[in-house]
């Protein structure tokens, strides 16, 4: 059954084991983050010579957003599944048994882990919000909780290495599109909360590095539509660097390089996730094999997950042409480059 309700109102569970009984927070969401996925899925296939005939409709069923928990024991990952029947929202999956949770329904815009507490915090449209907002749930499903609710929207939350600050995007109401409107917040965290909180940058996701005096964060350029491109800025906001163009960056653990999704021009032939090092330089491909979006290594630095696409077609529903569009998760072990399948 498909969370979505027909009046626009999903549930956000207090999730249990798999298949138990769960209260409910009523919380309304948007499919919009979805549908800009979605777009963004294809385009790349597309861009990566992906045999796409025009469809009328675009379906996407992906897993990414991966994140390694404080003893890098489970993954937290976001599905979205557009099928009727298919459930949307936040998961765990546990590395050594392969057992999944749903922590809770939601369409969301970014999620990260706490390297210290048990954890989540993520973006999703609360019930009467016009912009989503920032909740942290703990990894065993319990304890939902609001962070934000200002009236603006507030997207890619991102904790510091230490788990004591940090980062997220803003907009303002009414300019949901507008480059020069978004900010990058930073702001402590103690316990559950976020205290002096300040505006930096405009700016779109962003990571800390693992020192904490610097985030990699992603921006467009003045003027341009795309492609974005991925600087290093400090907690000012000044900028240091420009190391690629793309999307979604993040920080290895020990500070070397930095994974991003590139995009397919200008970007030096790197196509999906592409690590660069701190320093600069040219990007390196995860794969050349197939399309890759990025996720996070994990906290020692042994293994980097994934969101690999596994495969598209075409079907037809009530005449209507559909291209559908699959990707799973995996894991990589850096020391010997083999990769395993982590959820299905």
């Amino acid at each position: 059954m498909s969370p979505i309700e027909p009046d626009g109102v999903a549930c956000l569970p207090r999730a249990g084991p798999a298949h138990s009984p769960r209260r409910t927070v009523r919380v309304r969401l948007t499919r919009r983050r979805a549908c800009i996925a979605a777009v963004t899925l294809l385009a790349t296939l597309a861009a990566c010579g992906g045999d796409l005939p025009g469809p009328t409709l675009q379906v996407v069923d992906f897993h990414r957003f991966a994140r390694f928990t404080a003893q890098d024991d489970h993954i937290v990952y976001y599905r979205n599944d557009e099928r009727p029947e298919a459930t949307i929202g936040v998961f765990s999956v546990n590395l050594a048994t392969g057992t999944e949770r749903l922590l809770v329904e939601a369409f969301i815009a970014g999620l990260d882990v706490h390297p210290v507490q048990e954890l989540v915090i993520f973006s999703a449209r609360g019930a009467g919000e016009t912009f989503p907002s920032l909740w942290t749930i703990r990894l065993d499903g319990t304890g939902l909780r609001r962070i934000t609710q200002d009236g603006n929207g507030h997207y890619w939350p991102a904790w510091s290495a230490d788990g004591s600050r940090l980062a997220w995007e803003v907009r303002p109401p009414g300019l949901p599109d507008l480059e020069t409107e978004l900010t990058l917040r930073i702001g402590t965290w103690q316990d559950t909360i976020v205290t002096d909180a300040r505006g930096i940058a405009p700016a779109r996701q962003s990571a800390w590095r693992p020192d904490g005096t610097a985030l990699v964060v992603e921006r467009r350029r003045s003027g341009d539509q795309l492609p974005r491109v991925i600087v290093l800025i400090d907690t000012t906001g000044a900028v240091l660097d420009t190391l690629g163009f793309g999307s979604g960056p993040i920080w290895r653990p020990d500070g070397s390089e930095v994974a991003y999704l590139a995009n397919p021009e200008p970007d030096r032939g790197c196509l999906g996730v592409c690590f660069v090092s701190a320093s600069g330089g040219s990007p390196q491909a995860l794969s050349t094999e197939f399309q890759t979006f990025p996720g996070s290594w994990s906290r020692d630095g042994q293994h980097y997950a994934f969101a690999r696409v596994m495969r598209t077609y075409t079907t037809e529903s009530g005449g209507t042409s559909l291209i559908v569009g699959e990707s799973r998760l995996w894991m990589r072990t850096l020391a010997t480059g083999a990769d395993r399948q982590v959820t299905f």
